[in-house]
């Protein structure tokens, strides 16, 4: 069993994208897959058709000990998900005094590890405790890069982070699964470019051969709220994704 955060220090990168299609294709290839919107905007739950009021089940009343995981989960295209609604925005002021603070969702995570094989976590594009505890309680994590030059300032800052949590914190044994181009416009030679700076600085093989191309399949399946590889299962995007998730599984596997 994995549990695999998707990270970015900005929005727009296809961090939810990538996170809903990822959990998409892994449910199609009989994997047992829990998606968990971390972020307050619901962005992954929407993802999968889940247009929530405020006030719905979700992960917020977990936290509060009010539901439990199974009260709030949704199977959506095979998927499992723990929704969350703007409700979570109120996460940080309320535990943000807790002593165990960092290790809410680890701890919340145990009782489910054996009953999936794969927990896919969308997170906000800032390094909130939301954003911690995602980290705290994952395996690995995943950045998707905006194929443009100063969306790889934020790459040292994750890292950074990541590092001081592993130091810190008892337990923590977070890596690295991979970097990897997203939006990328293959008329252009900026995603060449950078493809070619992150080489350079990743030398051990950290960012996957394959990047997602742009598309406007993949605004349109945002809006329709499904995922991109049932939209247009055809399309270039999803057949990116699809070979993704096979590096992915790889690199999980150690194959």
């Amino acid at each position: 069993m994995a549990v695999i955060s998707f990270v970015t220090q900005r929005g727009g990168c296809a961090k939810t994208t990538s996170a809903v299609n990822v959990s998409y294709l892994l449910a199609k290839r009989g994997y047992r897959v829990l998606a968990i919107d971390l972020d307050p905007q619901g962005h992954l739950s929407k993802g999968f058709g889940l247009l929530l009021k405020e006030d719905a089940p979700n992960l917020f009343y977990v936290f509060r000990g009010e539901m439990s995981p199974e009260q709030i989960t949704v199977n959506a295209y095979g998927v499992d998900i723990w929704p969350s609604t703007k409700q979570m925005f109120n996460f940080e002021k309320d535990y943000v005094a807790r002593f165990d603070r960092e290790f809410l969702l680890a701890k919340l995570l145990d009782g489910y590890r054996d009953k999936y094989d794969y927990i896919i976590i969308d997170n906000q594009p800032a390094l909130s405790l939301l954003v911690v505890n995602a980290l705290v309680a994952s395996d690995w994590y995943m950045v998707p890069v905006f194929p443009e030059t100063w969306s790889i300032d934020g790459l040292k800052e994750i890292q950074t982070t990541v590092h001081t949590l592993c130091s810190l914190l008892d337990g923590v044994s977070l890596r690295l699964l991979g970097l990897f181009l997203a939006n990328v416009d293959p008329r252009t030679n900026v995603g060449q470019f950078v493809q070619s700076a992150l080489k350079e600085v990743y030398v051990n093989g950290e960012l996957f051969e394959t990047y997602i191309p742009r598309s406007v399949v993949v605004a349109e399946a945002i809006i329709t709220s499904t995922p991109l590889c049932e939209y247009s299962p055809e399309s270039k995007p999803a057949v990116a994704y699809a070979s993704l998730v096979d590096e992915m599984l790889k690199r999980v596997k150690g194959v």
